[in-house]
């Protein structure tokens, strides 16, 4: 059993709609030889972007993180690398990729928060 629910908290600070994308390939050595990438779309039905603060900005080692990080709080599981689509309420759309990955279980069972950088500040994006 955890010792907290924080389910009702993340509801409060939901906004929009994430989409994750899951990018993974394979060499096909029976068939052409040639590399096969599979993209898988997860859609999240309960989750919180919220900004970084000042603290976690200050004492992030090697300026990894800016003013455009944010901070996703889910209840699935994902690895680095992979992207996430945040359709905001005014269908604004941001784009980013996860850094780094924290396990909140001990606390609220199956609680992940992920470090996102934004990729479409500067153009890149690599997810679609």
């Amino acid at each position: 059993m955890s010792l907290f629910n924080f389910k009702s908290l993340i509801n409060k600070y939901m906004t929009g709609r994430v989409l994750v994308i899951h990018k993974d390939g394979y060499y096909d050595v029976e068939g052409d030889g040639r590399y096969k990438e599979t993209k898988t779309e997860i859609p999240l039905d309960l989750f919180a972007i919220v900004p970084l603060t000042r603290d976690e900005l200050r004492f992030d080692a090697g300026g990894t993180y800016n003013h455009d990080s944010r901070k996703l709080y889910c209840y699935k599981h994902f690895n680095k690398g992979d992207y996430v689509i945040n359709t905001m309420d005014n269908g604004d759309i941001r784009r980013y990729r996860i850094l780094n990955i924290d396990d909140y279980s001990d606390f609220d069972e199956g609680l992940v928060m992920y470090y996102l950088e934004r990729t479409d500040a500067d153009g890149e994006c690599e997810a679609d």
